[in-house]
């Protein structure tokens, strides 16, 4: 038997070690070709319901084989699947609490089978591409399509934003918009002191009162006088973003905007009816109520509404009524369509200023409770389509008509009668009419380079607004107001006639 040289032994093991490392290095390109394949980012867009029906869906949006037995999935459901996932890492997701698991068997092959020693946990919803506007029970979110109108996390967009979410108006009790958003730094309200009229915010310093003011992605345009308000109950959240943004929203303030988002139609039943009652005779019902419209899970609906009746201070009075519908629609696996409307019904005080008797501010009120109101109705209609031609581009749509009206009286300060304390008064009316319809076409383009994820986003929106103001004055008949002993409710004066 021979025995190898040291120098023949040497050799013969380098040469080995250089044969494996050829090898692998051949084999890097088909290795790496995979793990390409399984990082890649699919968007899938599946709704909660029977797991068997939802896995035929991934399989389709993923371009992968999935097998395995019927019986598997018999009577399972899912939570569901929204977002951009890798292949596994998705359908992991989306086999959660099931007490299944998928096999690789191959490139893009997949075996369904039980999971091994398993234990069944409670299902787990993860909220992907719909996060920006997803019903959420926290205090912190982190996602927003305000900044970029496109589901973008809040740690990604250069952007100062925060997010008032629905858990922390109802901590608040919020009962209007001010009330919402005035513990958001760099926000203030009510400029201009107690004004139950408007919807008084400021951003940075600057009043986004009618430049500012979004809902749902879409400008809310106000009159001279009317403007559009929003009842809180009615969001999911509110979204304010500092800076100008007219890049993407066209003329706007330096301040930023306040984007109130809508509450969404849901999977899940939701049955919520709240009474409360409150100092100043404050009375007010709301219900909240959501389901699906079919067993497939293809339709669903929504309906909120409010009614309140009662008064701040000095008498003013405080009553509203709102009506909130949503149904969605999903038309086919690609295609979503989202109908909304709104109907709000105010009424308030047109004069709430008090009477400044030599510099000093007193509570007396100038005009007459029993005479005085503001009156504004408002209806909007409007739908939201969205359809994804592939897993890199798709186009949405966004339209909404309203129409906006307000009934205006009240009286003013008409100076003292010299020598006395007697108050002249005068009596105004306002009659004040806004129409708008906007629509926001938006096509979003997702790609990949290497490890950076791109967005890009194109878009064209349209705004038509047609509005009409009248005024009327009158200066006699009004019997005047005696400072030192104030009555009211002696005001039989017609409304003025409008000019």
């Amino acid at each position: 038997m021979h025995t190898p040289t040291p120098l023949a032994v040497t050799f013969s093991l380098r040469l080995l070690a250089a044969s494996l490392a050829a090898a692998a290095v051949g084999s890097q390109p088909v290795l790496a070709q995979h793990a390409a394949v399984q990082q890649q980012l699919v968007q899938f867009d599946i709704a909660a319901g029977p797991l068997g029906v939802a896995l035929n869906q991934f399989a389709q949006d993923a371009g992968i084989f999935l097998g395995g037995a019927g019986s598997l999935t018999e009577a399972k459901q899912t939570a569901g699947l929204r977002g951009r996932y890798p292949v596994e890492q998705g359908l992991a997701i989306l086999l959660a609490g099931t007490g299944l698991e998928a096999q690789r068997t191959g490139p893009d092959r997949y075996a369904l089978r039980q999971a091994l020693g398993a234990e069944t946990l409670a299902p787990v919803t993860v909220t992907g591409g719909l996060a920006a506007t997803a019903a959420t029970d926290t205090f912190i979110v982190d996602m927003s399509a305000s900044a970029s109108k496109t589901d973008t996390a809040l740690h990604e967009t250069p952007r100062s934003i925060s997010v008032v979410t629905r858990a922390q108006l109802d901590a608040r009790g919020a009962l209007s918009m001010p009330e919402a958003v005035q513990y958001t730094a760099g926000v203030t309200t009510g400029g201009a002191g107690f004004d139950p009229r408007f919807d008084q915010i400021s951003i940075r310093g600057f009043s986004v009162n009618t430049k500012g003011d979004y809902l749902d992605g879409l400008r809310q345009t106000p009159g001279i006088y009317a403007t559009p308000r929003t009842e809180p109950y009615l969001l999911e959240r509110v979204d304010i973003v500092k800076g100008p943004m007219s890049v993407l929203y066209g003329q706007g303030t330096p301040g930023g905007l306040v984007n109130r988002v809508s509450k969404q139609a849901l999977d899940a039943p939701l049955r919520e009816v709240m009474v409360t009652g409150a100092t100043h005779d404050r009375r007010q019902l709301a219900f909240d109520v959501a389901d699906q419209l079919n067993e497939a899970g293809t339709a669903r609906f929504r309906l909120t509404g409010l009614t309140r009746r009662g008064e701040h201070d000095r008498m003013i009075a405080d009553d509203r009524d709102v009506l909130a519908p949503v149904f969605d629609f999903r038309l086919g696996e690609k295609t979503t369509l989202t109908l909304r409307g709104q109907y709000i019904k105010d009424e308030t005080d047109a004069g709430v200023g008090t009477y400044v008797d030599n510099g000093r501010p007193t509570s007396l009120r100038i005009s007459d409770p029993d005479y005085d109101h503001q009156r504004q109705e408002e209806y909007q209609l409007g739908y939201e389509l969205t359809h994804r031609y592939n897993e890199a581009l798709t186009f949405s749509q966004r339209l909404r008509y309203a129409d906006l009206d307000m009934d205006v009286r009240y009286l003013d300060n008409a100076g003292l009668r010299p020598g006395t304390r007697l108050l002249d008064r005068s009596a105004w009316s306002v009659g004040s009419k806004v129409q708008s319809l906007v629509v926001d076409n938006n096509a979003l383009l997702r790609f990949d380079t290497r490890n950076v994820a791109h967005k890009v986003l194109v878009g064209v929106d349209y705004q038509w607004v047609d509005w009409n103001n009248r005024i009327g004055y009158q200066a006699t008949g009004i019997p005047p107001l005696d400072l030192d002993r104030p009555q009211y409710g002696n005001v039989s004066l017609a409304t003025p006639a409008y000019d």
